[in-house]
């Protein structure tokens, strides 16, 4: 890719695979001294994500009721309806 950055801001997946491969390949490459410092800090780095994910996940309930709060404020009580339709349809597909 021209730029990583850009590819990644844009969403352009294959050009992202393609970097992180030879990226990868790249830093299989070097000697252990220079590619441990690096390992550290991606390794890191996927562990904040994996706690900010976590975070994110506690609030996710509130959020949700937050819009369905939201949502019949606007609509009215009768749009529970639908969405209780929707979920009887998915528990009995489920059987």
């Amino acid at each position: 890719p021209e730029n990583v950055a850009k590819s990644v801001a844009e969403g352009q997946v294959l050009q992202i695979v393609i970097f992180s491969i030879l990226f990868g390949i790249g830093l299989a490459m070097l000697a252990e001294n220079r590619r441990r410092p690096l390992l550290d800090v991606t390794e890191s780095l996927a562990e904040v994500m994996f706690k900010f994910t976590n975070i994110i996940m506690l609030f996710a309930p509130v959020a949700v009721g937050a819009a369905i709060a939201y949502t019949v404020g606007h609509m009215g009580f009768g749009i529970l309806v639908n969405l209780f339709k929707l979920l009887a349809t998915l528990y009995v597909s489920l059987i």
